[in-house]
């Protein structure tokens, strides 16, 4: 299963003005996108969404100097609101 949400992401973040950064930094740095992101797999009839943690490990940061986490990238995800799923399922 693949969402291309790396792509989605960045083709959100284009519309809104938004630089397009790695996938996984936008749970921290602007969750609104991902949220929107999901409504739209949603509203195409998904019934599964995966979480957005594309290259968001351990290596991956060290090797950009990333100050997060893989954790924290990873639970910024799982706290982003459940409103949109348990509104459209």
């Amino acid at each position: 299963m693949d969402g291309a949400i790396g792509t989605g992401l960045w083709e959100i973040a284009t519309a809104h003005g938004v630089d397009n950064i790695e996938p996984w930094r936008y749970n921290i740095e602007a969750p609104e996108l991902v949220t929107e992101l999901h409504e739209k797999y949603i509203e195409a009839g998904s019934k599964i969404i995966l979480t957005n943690t594309f290259s968001a490990n351990s290596l991956s940061l060290t090797a950009r100097k990333k100050i997060q986490s893989a954790p924290e990238a990873v639970n910024a995800e799982w706290k982003l609101p459940e409103k949109p799923q348990k509104e459209q399922m």
